[in-house]
This record gives structure tokens, sequence and C-alpha cells, in this order.
């Protein structure tokens, strides 16, 4: 079986191709293998052969085969290759989106449980999967008798969580003092029968 000739002129074209491809000039694409100008202008040219070493790594430069830079054929496998790697990348902008969207529903379902927990131990539970919480919480958490004796609830540390944000991180005397001013600035709620304080009706004459 005879060897399939080589066409210098159009190996050149290709070698151009891959130069194009990569936005560079002559003077560029031959400092990536030590290279003139001039001979990089010849050899796109046609004019002058190269070394085999050069063509085998201007072709993994351009992500070519050796076959196609030389013989023109299609390389089916770069093809597949990159069209599996565009495929990915959309799979991986896709995760993203879904993981995004799955940790902000998650994040509502975190705030909303917590601004409902009324027990310090389910709320206890509940934070120690939570990332974001201020360095006093944080260390309340780490020791429990400390956390037992807040006695603090999910609407009150969700207030403090967003005081913090405003103000930038508060030490544990503050937590304790934010704890002390909302609990004397709410009003009692005192559970009254509608008879216990009814006013007495006059005596019949």
């Amino acid at each position: 079986m005879m060897a399939e000739p080589v066409e210098w002129k159009k190996v050149g074209e290709r070698l151009r191709k891959i130069r194009k491809e990569k936005r560079l000039s002559q003077r560029e694409f031959g400092r990536q293998f030590n290279v003139s100008q001039n001979m990089i202008s010849l050899y796109e040219k046609g004019k002058s052969r190269a070394p085999v070493e050069f063509y085998i790594q201007a072709a993994h430069f351009g992500d070519r085969s050796v076959e196609w830079l030389l013989l023109g054929h299609q390389d089916h496998l770069v093809e597949t290759l990159r069209e599996m790697e565009a495929l990915y990348d959309k799979i991986q902008q896709h995760l993203a989106a879904v993981q995004q969207l799955l940790d902000r529903e998650s994040r509502e379902a975190v705030r909303e449980a917590m601004l409902t927990a009324e027990d310090g131990r389910q709320l206890r539970q509940m934070l120690s999967r939570e990332p974001h919480l201020p360095a006093c919480i944080r260390e309340a958490l780490a020791h429990p008798a400390t956390w037992e004796s807040l006695h603090i609830n999910g609407r009150e540390l969700h207030a403090f969580c967003f005081l913090t944000q405003a103000f930038g991180d508060i030490e544990m005397d503050g937590l304790k003092s934010f704890l002390q001013i909302v609990r004397s600035a709410r009003p009692a709620v005192q559970a009254v029968s509608p008879t216990a304080h009814a006013p007495t009706p006059p005596a019949g004459k």
C-alpha cells in the first residue's frame, strides 16, 4: 500500500489555521516552538518543511491530530472530545443553577423552621448544620450549658442574626443584653377569662 503524499502547501494552510484559531501572530506562534517568524512564514506557505517534532508539537498546541495537520484527514476523535467538553460545560452550568435553587430553598426552609422553633434543643440541632452564624452563637452552641442558659427562641435568634449583619459581630455580653432588652420590651400577654372581671350588674329594683 502506497503512502499517501503530503501536500506541503495545504499543510501550511492548516498550520496557519491553528495559528489563527489561537489568535497569534507569526512571531508569537513561533515563540511557542523556538522558531523564527521567517521560518513560520515559510512553513505556512509550504516553501519549507519543518522537523517532524515541530508538526507534532504544533498539532498538540492546536488541539489537533498530526494526521489532520499533515494529511487533512477529519479528526473525529478531537471533534467528539470537543462536543463532549461543550456538553459537559452546559451540564455543569445547569447543575450549578439547580444547586443555587436548592440552596436558596433550603435556606428558606431553615429560616421558616428557625422562626417557629421554641424549644432550645430543637433549635440547637437545627443550627448545627448552619454554616453562617455570629461568633457568639457558635460559641454558645459549642457549650450546651451556655446555650441552655440563654433560653433563646427562633424569632430572637433571627432578629439577632439580622442585627449582626447590619452592625458586625457582637460579643456574648452583647447577645445577653439584646435578649434582655427584647424580652423587657415584649408586651406581657395574660390569658384573662371573659367573665373574670365583668362588672356586677346592679340589683334590680
